[in-house]
């Protein structure tokens, strides 16, 4: 139980005498009211305990006492009062007598220890030499100047700090701060504390409304100037609160305004610029719930589906800054719900009219983006489907009337005009696919453009459309012709005709080569003027590019070319679901895609070998294309991508050439085949090679003498193809 200070200075009077243990019994006493312990200790040291003992508690004295307080020692009237009044309280008349006992019975003991001292003295000085004597009383002399000096040299600041502290002088406290404390780790260990309860006792003062914003947001920049970073901050850190808080007050405010002048939208605009660290925060919250109330009942009436999106917008803010009401939340659901019914009600009544009217595409449309906003409403996706039904069986009837007269343009053009509303339906795609297959002249070739002729009839009188000729007589190439298109995986098969136009006389050959992606997709039988036309129907689906390759085995000069042609070149759309797997490793790609390393590769056109077998297409490497040591190298870099190579070695038909030849194969440096010497009268040879694992394959040949007398090849390499792992 805490004693009575009255109580206490009755039987330690003494403590009234001694200014440090007074200053330690009222920290203790009004102990986490530290500005009372200091304007206690200004009366104290402004003359209170005298006047207390000389009995001067008049109202006038107390008047006088207050004024001194105020005029000289700039302290507020109020905490002046406060202290005088405390002063009275806690010194009674039997403090005060005990007080001055106290001092009588001092003064007694200095008096006699005072005599002591004299007596001892005299006796002293018949003693010692004055000489002595005189050095004495100087030395004497000299510390006593010492100790008023010291006296006066006592630094001051840190009491001046708290008499300032006291009376807000918060300019004076940075200012003697600055100048006298810091860099002084014993008198910041004094202060410190005291500057931060008075930076604290600022902020909470606002925040309690004890002073005005304007006033402590000057006293806390005040102390953001205080040497010390710690303190300094604090203070800056109280300023940014206060601030926070005084723009919500000002923003909650606001928003009662508005809400007062039915201004709705505008006060929970305002009411959601309140932060949730401020005072204002939970008033906020609670206007903003009435608010929400009051606009959406404000919209409810004039089912606007515009309007109502708005209000949604300004609600949903709203539960970011106060996701956790109850109220809002509310608001929002029930808005959400009449909103949802607006949009499918609008949306399906003007359906409804444009479908009356024959406006398919937009009835379909404003459901669509009815759907963008309610997805998944039963409602609106059952209108979609009957509305897709409706539309697709009228333009299929259209379509199939149009077909029963004979008029497949007129049904091609319903369907498309189907196909216009109801773009990816699978019904009508089909149908489209049945009237209009896709011709290859309305793709776009992204190599040479093709030579489409004119000799649209074959040897047997049949006739053909868009038809695509090699043309090799007019482009002197000894290579194959090749046109590329690109296809984007968009078709699933491709159907045409290869015929011999009618009133070819070349005696040559030629075949067609069908590859998608790099991959042999075809390859037609040898041609020649004789032959009959050939369908073909290849499967293209997921390639992405096509490639449509002529081979031919023309003499030197090009009057004997074979001109083969493509004819009714259709492609057809691949389906939605259509499957693309396939097995590519058994689909062939040919070595001459490949880029050769060391010589351009050149095409044999002696296709016919000594023993009547005929061939697609064959190569060969000229002399102009040979390495240094004379021998033909064809060499190519695989990048361990393919797992084998095929290919035939055969002798041209009618060959006089008898010297042994035989070809060699190297697979990163190491030989993996060589195959048996042949000569005009060899058989052909089939060889198929395992590539597993190989970078670089590179194929040479044994004897450099590999000409004939009139300059053709002994070797040939027909069909060289490789194939994937």
């Amino acid at each position: 139980m805490k004693v009575e200070l009255a109580e206490f200075f009755t039987n330690n009077p003494g403590i009234l005498d001694d200014e440090n243990d007074l200053k330690a019994t009222f920290a203790d006493y009004y102990k986490g009211n530290e500005i009372k312990s200091r304007i206690m200790m200004i009366a104290y040291e402004s003359g209170i305990l005298s006047a207390l003992k000389d009995n001067k508690t008049s109202d006038y004295d107390r008047n006088n006492q207050i004024n001194t307080l105020v005029d000289q020692w700039g302290m507020q009237k109020e905490k002046a009062e406060e202290a005088i009044d405390e002063w009275y309280r806690i010194c009674p008349a039997a403090v005060v007598d005990a007080y001055v006992a106290y001092l009588g019975e001092k003064g007694i003991k200095n008096k006699t220890g005072h005599k002591n001292v004299i007596q001892k003295k005299n006796k002293w000085k018949k003693k010692v030499p004055s000489v002595l004597l005189k050095m004495i009383a100087a030395g004497c002399a000299f510390y006593m100047i010492i100790g008023v000096v010291f006296l006066f040299m006592r630094d001051t600041s840190v009491s001046e700090i708290e008499e300032a502290l006291v009376n807000a002088d918060y300019s004076f406290v940075v200012s003697t701060y600055n100048e006298s404390v810091n860099g002084n780790d014993k008198k910041e260990k004094q202060i410190n504390a005291q500057i931060e309860t008075e930076i604290e006792n600022i902020e909470n003062k606002y925040l309690e409304q004890q002073s005005s914003f304007d006033e402590a947001e000057k006293n806390l920049e005040i102390f953001t100037g205080i040497k010390n970073e710690e303190l300094s901050k604090k203070a800056g850190e109280a300023k940014t609160r206060i601030n926070l808080n005084e723009s919500s007050a000002v923003a909650l405010s606001e928003g009662i305004r508005e809400y007062e002048e039915k201004n709705y939208r505008g006060a929970m605009e305002s009411l959601t610029k309140v932060r949730k660290e401020s005072t204002s925060y939970d008033d906020a919250r609670g206007k903003t719930g009435e608010c929400a109330d009051a606009l959406v009942q404000s919209v409810l009436s004039g089912r606007n589906a515009e309007e109502f999106s708005e209000v949604l917008k300004i609600i949903d803010s709203a539960l970011k800054v106060y996701p956790d009401d109850p109220d809002i939340k509310k608001c929002r659901d029930d808005l959400r719900s009449e909103y949802d019914n607006v949009i499918k009600d609008d949306a399906i009544a003007a359906a409804e009219d444009s479908m009356k009217n024959g406006e398919f595409k937009a009835a379909l449309e404003t459901i669509k983006q009815a759907l963008k906003v309610l997805k998944d409403n039963p409602d609106l996706l059952g209108k979609k489907t009957d509305y897709e039904n409706i539309i697709r069986e009228k333009y299929l009837d259209k379509a199939n009337a149009c077909a029963e007269s004979g008029d497949y343009a007129g049904a091609l053009t319903e369907i498309k005009n189907g196909l216009g509303i109801l773009t990816n339906d699978k019904v009508l795609l089909s149908k489209r696919k049945e009237y209009e297959p896709v011709s290859i002249r309305e793709l776009e070739c992204i190599s040479e453009d093709p030579v489409f002729t004119k000799r649209k009839t074959d040897n047997y009188g049949n006739s053909y459309e868009n038809a695509m000729i090699n043309d090799i007589g007019y482009t002197g190439s000894s290579g194959p012709v090749r046109h590329e298109y690109l296809v984007d995986s968009k078709y699933s098969h491709l159907e045409g005709i290869i015929y011999i136009p009618e009133g070819e006389k070349s005696s040559g050959f030629s075949s067609v080569v069908i590859k998608g992606d790099g991959f042999i997709l075809y390859s037609s039988p040898l041609m020649n003027k004789i032959s009959q036309p050939v369908a073909f129907s290849v499967d293209i689906r997921g390639f992405n590019r096509l490639v449509f390759e002529w081979s031919n085995n023309s003499t030197y000069n090009n009057t004997s070319a074979l001109n083969c042609c493509l004819g009714n070149v259709h492609l057809y759309y691949s389906g939605e679901n259509q499957d693309n797997s396939r097995d590519y490793s058994t689909l062939p790609i040919a070595l001459t895609d490949l880029q050769s390393i060391y010589s351009e590769v050149f095409y044999n056109k002696r296709l016919t070998d000594n023993f009547g077998n005929t061939y697609n297409f064959a190569i060969y490497n000229r002399r102009d294309g040979l390495h240094s040591n004379n021998i033909p190298i064809f060499e190519y870099l695989l990048n361990s991508k393919y797992g084998r190579f095929e290919c035939t070695l055969y002798i041209p038909s009618e060959s006089t050439f008898q010297k042994d030849v035989e070809m060699i194969v190297t697979a990163d440096g190491k030989e993996i085949y060589r195959s048996p010497r042949m000569n005009a009268s060899s058989k052909p040879v089939d060889v198929k090679i395992d590539l597993s694992g190989c970078n670089d394959l590179k194929i040479t040949f044994s004897d450099q003498s590999w000409f004939d007398e009139r300059g053709d090849a002994t070797l040939c390499l027909a069909n060289p193809y490789v194939y994937l792992k």
